[in-house]
């Protein structure tokens, strides 16, 4: 299991900070530990005042970490100079750890989280260890000493803090006249997405993108990509919103993201399942109308249920050749295969179809697995004239 730290502020209405990051990690199935920076007294009205960790407890909380090979990090609120050194530090003895920054500079109402020395080392040391950066626009002008009026605007400040070190960056324009418009640059790079305004204050959208950036990125997707993939969950996130108090900030959670955070697990086992018949030597394999392989999601509601490979696997020069990624949906006939399996065996959820072959059956057979023949003759003639109900009704009555 992936495992990933996030280090900010503790939020006691759990709609930001560290609660919010810990939601998110354990929705899309990664083990999160968090180390508190500062404890906020706030409301829905916003944040009224802020008790530091003491640094030298903060410090330690970070040593016992000493051992543990991490992930992925994402800080939120570091508050001060002293506290940003203690994670550069922590970051720089440890090679390969993916680092997202939410630079969380102030809150709604204006409260301050970090003084000019605190911004000041943010730009000059800690950014050039950042893999992302994710402002939000009003943290993009004080980190850039500009004012931000458009995606221009937007872009000239993400280019800047390109310069400065960091990775990738991305500039969330939600506080923009207009559509929100969030926008990533990598390299030479640049994404641009944009959704419809909510009239609704969101609490802790913020802390929700960075910590879904950081989670993506671990997974093992692209920056660009993992950027999209960001984008798509805020939104499922932001269509569940509700209010713990009747005219306060409303409020996300992931409790019924379960079966989306299972799909993008399966997309990525896939993902990775596609790498090792690549590497391997498995064209034999392939029947004459190709191959494909399906894994479904518990409970399978349909086809669209199940994750497959678009247009099957094929062999070119001798070596398996993939048409496209895994999606979900793309295969009616493994899928209905599985779906049917699973009508008697629920907790076998992937299969895939191969050559005939005697020797095949054999070695099956040798290593203790059962095999079930399937015989086309005892097909009575309704089924045979419904398309794609042959295999299903054949596998139900071998069964």
């Amino acid at each position: 299991m992936k495992k990933v730290l996030t280090i900010a502020g503790f939020d006691p209405s759990s709609g930001a900070g560290i609660a919010k990051d810990l939601d998110v990690f354990f929705a899309l199935g990664i083990h999160g530990l968090a180390i508190p920076t500062v404890l906020t007294v706030q409301d829905h009205k916003g944040v009224h005042a802020i008790d530091p960790v003491p640094l030298e407890t903060f410090s330690k909380m970070l040593a016992t970490l000493g051992t543990l090979t991490l992930d992925g990090i994402k800080t939120g609120v570091l508050l001060r100079r002293s506290y940003m050194e203690s994670v550069l530090s922590f970051l720089e003895a440890r090679t390969g750890v993916l680092y997202v920054c939410d630079p969380v500079l102030q809150a709604k109402n204006g409260f301050s989280f970090a003084d000019d020395e605190a911004v000041e080392y943010l730009k000059d040391r800690l950014i050039a260890r950042v893999d992302v950066i994710t402002p939000n626009i009003e943290e993009a002008q004080r980190l850039c000493g500009e004012k931000i009026d458009s995606v221009e605007d937007m872009e000239e400040a993400g280019r800047y803090l390109l310069h400065l070190g960091a990775k990738a960056v991305v500039i969330k324009g939600g506080h923009l006249r207009g559509s929100p418009v969030d926008l990533l640059l990598v390299g030479k790079e640049k994404v641009v997405y944009e959704r419809a305004r909510l009239e609704e204050e969101i609490h802790g959208t913020g802390c929700l993108f960075s910590s879904l950036m950081l989670s993506f990125l671990v997974l093992g997707l692209p920056p660009s990509e993992a950027f999209i993939q960001t984008e798509k969950w805020v939104e499922l996130f932001l269509r569940q919103r509700y209010r713990i108090e009747c005219d306060g900030y409303f409020y996300t959670s992931s409790s019924f993201l379960s079966r989306e955070a299972e799909k993008m697990r399966m997309l990525m086992s896939m993902r990775k399942f596609k790498e090792r018949l690549l590497s391997s030597d498995l064209a034999c394999l392939v029947p004459e109308v190709q191959m494909n392989v399906g894994y479904a999601l518990p409970c399978p509601r349909g086809v669209e249920d199940v994750c497959a490979f678009p247009g099957r696997i094929g062999v070119r020069k001798g070596r398996l050749y993939f048409k496209g990624e895994p999606e979900f949906g793309s295969s009616s006939h493994v899928a209905r295969l599985v779906i049917q399996y699973m009508k008697q065996f629920p907790s076998f959820r992937c299969c895939a179809n191969v050559r005939y072959s005697e020797e095949y059956v054999r070695r099956a057979k040798k290593n203790g697995l059962r095999v079930l023949p399937l015989d086309r003759r005892k097909e009575p003639e309704h089924v045979r004239q419904r398309e794609g109900e042959s295999l299903p009704y054949l596998l139900e009555m071998a069964i």
